[in-house]
């Protein structure tokens, strides 16, 4: 049996209201919500007044706060400008006064086809994994590292749905480093989340030739972040991508709980040399004694490697009392051929 689908009215004029009632109540399949019921509904049925601003406010106000399922908007004039901007917030259905029954009897049809359409294609969200990569220090290789692991996890696996995204705010690297000249940025998405179904987010995200997904975090000096948001935005992508890398920068090594309940992996990025094995003892040392993350959650990548550094892998080993995850070999002059390219790695082969 399917599912009853709620409405609730918000109409101020009297009349109007009652013979939507009639309307609506002569449809099997709708259920009509008492206007002091707190439940949303999954249609929402707004008279616009004769204050057209105010009537527009009202209405993002309504969809920015994600209160309500569908909304359908009625107005004693079809006012092209407000018909342009209720198209903008959303609104598909528009119902003009005095109420025609058979106007709204379509309206209310055309909605219940859409609602068995989707309940019958119910999409289902992954739980992709996030990999989040931090520096021991600045200049040490992680955004492109973190670019170079998204694409080869993409283009190792078509099927996969790969994702990068960068919290090095106020000034990420990601558009530099993949020639974004313009897309949303993971603030923007936040404020729009609630309208964007989230089956529908790669269509919001910059793609890149070689397959994988990219959002840049938010640019510029007055921005500050909030973790609750970056993990709301975290748990979105993760319902669609398989993967999820996040360039966390050079860090002071406060990941932030919000953000570390949802990482998968903790990968740290690093050099053989003494100043930054120090500093990646003095994380593991942090994160081991607080217990906030497995120990094997937690991965070391030596970048830029080479066999003359002024360490060798066994000390650096020896000082952490950690074994090396992976490293990867020194080719500084091909890298930045690349990244003033805005590709990958993988675009011009091996180098």
């Amino acid at each position: 049996m399917q599912k009853e689908i709620s409405v609730k009215l918000e109409i101020k004029n009297q009349k109007v209201a009652e013979e939507l009632k009639r309307v609506i109540s002569s449809v099997d399949g709708f259920l009509l919500l008492d206007p002091n019921d707190r439940e949303a509904g999954d249609l929402l049925i707004l008279e616009m007044g004769k204050d057209l601003q105010k009537g527009l406010q009202l209405l993002n106000s309504i969809k920015t706060a994600g209160s309500t399922g569908e909304i359908f908007l009625t107005l004693s004039s079809l006012d092209p400008q407000v018909i342009l901007e209720g198209k903008r917030a959303g609104v598909k259905q528009f119902l003009s006064q005095p109420i025609k029954k058979e106007e709204v009897l379509k309206a209310l049809l055309k909605f219940r086809e859409g609602e068995k359409e989707s309940l019958d294609n119910e999409w289902k969200p992954k739980r992709g994994k996030i990999i989040y990569l931090i520096g021991c220090k600045g200049g040490i290789g992680t955004t492109t590292v973190a670019v170079n692991l998204a694409s080869s996890l993409a283009q190792s696996d078509r099927s996969r749905s790969v994702v990068i995204t960068d919290l090095t705010i106020p000034f990420g690297d990601l558009p530099v480093f993949l020639n974004i000249q313009s897309a949303p940025n993971w603030d923007e998405l936040a404020k729009n989340i609630v309208r964007i179904r989230s089956a529908h987010l790669p269509s919001f995200l910059f793609q890149h030739p070689s397959g994988f997904f990219a959002l840049p975090s938010p640019s510029g000096p007055n921005f500050s972040g909030d973790p609750r948001i970056t993990a709301m935005v975290l748990s979105a992508l993760r319902e669609v991508h398989d993967f999820i890398v996040v360039d966390g920068g050079k860090s002071s090594w406060g990941i932030p709980l919000e953000i570390l309940s949802l990482t998968d992996t903790i990968l740290v990025i690093s050099s053989l040399s003494y100043p930054c094995i120090a500093n990646v003892k003095a994380f593991l040392s942090i994160f081991y004694g607080a217990g906030a993350f497995r120990k094997e959650k937690i991965e070391i990548i030596i970048n830029r490697y080479q066999k003359n550094a002024s360490m060798t892998l066994e000390e650096a080993e020896q000082q952490m009392n950690r074994e090396v995850f992976w490293m990867i070999p020194n080719h500084f002059k091909t890298t930045m051929e690349v990244l003033n390219q805005g590709k990958v790695l993988s675009e011009v082969g091996n180098g």
